[in-house]
């Protein structure tokens, strides 16, 4: 009786084995393997590139769709390569499903590829580059001269460090450009709403000088902080402004005269 017992445990525990794995998972279940990157670059969160090896039979194709519950969207001849709709935010997991068919030789995410389209600002002979936009070299640094001084006539004598900014054009490549509901304060002396520049991003404008005067700019000082901050961008005008999508609120702090070239506080 004892001996059946044993046999009859150990023939449970090896079917166990048999039904789990090895290491008591589910045999057909699979990792999900998420690449590690520095800077992860940006692909459809919805949709993975499948090829199979040559020869595989369409039926083999339908079957590992159907496992990995992927829905073939089109088929690119030139790669020979399926675009596969999945369920979103499943690209890693559906990826290692398709990884893990002796009939798939690569799937992978569907990556973005943007094109190096600078928006459409204001252009002036004049300046280094023939544009604006290239003259802010804090938003995209390739090398470019920029402009210093144009009395001397060595405008261009100076140089940037390609790629020391602050990634800008990348982010305005990416369509991800933030929200209008960003306010940032312009405490200065006021902002001229009316430069073509502005006038659709200054929202709201205070005045703190403690004098009876209107909300206008006399010497530009905070219209050239407004414009920094949030210009109207890719209107063929002026500059690109650092908030894409923000807007600005104006709180005029100080009195100025633009002759002498002074301001008196009021706060």
């Amino acid at each position: 009786m004892r001996t059946a017992r044993t046999i009859l445990l150990v023939l449970t525990i090896t079917f166990l084995i048999c039904i789990t794995g090895r290491h008591g998972h589910t045999a057909n279940a699979i990792k999900s393997e998420t690449p590690q990157y520095e800077k992860p670059p940006a692909f459809a969160p919805n949709q993975v590139v499948v090829a199979f090896k040559p020869g595989t039979p369409g039926k083999a194709k339908k079957a590992a769709h159907a496992q990995a519950g992927g829905r073939v969207i089109n088929t690119q001849a030139a790669i020979q390569a399926d675009l596969v709709e999945i369920p979103s935010g499943k690209v890693f997991n559906k990826i290692s499903v398709y990884k893990h068919n002796p009939n798939v030789r690569f799937a992978e995410p569907n990556y973005y590829y943007t094109l190096d389209q600078p928006p459409l600002e204001g252009t002036d002979p004049g300046v280094c580059n023939g544009g604006y936009f290239e003259e802010q070299w804090g938003l995209h640094n390739t090398g470019q001269g920029f402009l210093i001084n144009s009395e001397t006539g060595d405008i261009c004598s100076a140089k940037g460090i390609s790629n020391a900014d602050i990634n800008w054009l990348e982010v305005w490549e990416s369509g991800a450009r933030g929200s209008n509901t960003i306010k940032i304060a312009i405490v200065d002396t006021g902002v001229e709403s009316t430069h073509p520049d502005l006038q659709s991003k200054v929202v709201e404008t205070w005045v703190a000088t403690g004098i009876s005067e209107g909300p206008e700019d006399l010497i530009g000082h905070g219209t050239h902080v407004a414009g920094i901050a949030a210009a109207a961008t890719n209107n063929g005008t002026g500059i690109s402004g650092v908030g894409i999508n923000a807007v600005v609120g104006s709180l005029k702090a100080c009195k100025c005269y633009p002759i002498e070239l002074f301001c008196l506080t009021g706060i």
